[in-house]
């Protein structure tokens, strides 16, 4: 069903589980994590790879030989409306 509309439509949260890393910028790589504190959430993570964590529902965090890994430390773009930095990333080690 289609339907037209002048606002935002937020997706449904059917799934959710499979839709990992999480929020906006994918700075949350698991929805243990999500429900953590922000101060408390992870500050970098691996990236590109598809190891799924059943018991913290999203993505391992800490691979052998990693891709990329997710920095949430670093400051990109910050603006006024935002309580936390831009997410950045960079290529691991070796790659």
């Amino acid at each position: 069903m289609c339907r037209t509309t002048r606002s935002y439509v937020a997706r449904r949260l059917d799934g959710i589980w499979a839709t990992a890393p999480y929020l906006h910028n994918g700075s949350v790589p698991t929805l243990h994590d999500l429900l953590l504190p922000a101060n408390e959430r992870p500050a970098s993570f691996a990236i590109g790879h598809r190891n799924f964590d059943p018991v913290r529902v999203g993505y391992l965090t800490r691979v052998p030989d990693p891709i990329f890994e997710f920095e949430t430390t670093i400051d990109a773009i910050p603006t006024p409306a935002m309580s936390t930095v831009l997410t950045w990333m960079k290529p691991t080690a070796g790659r």
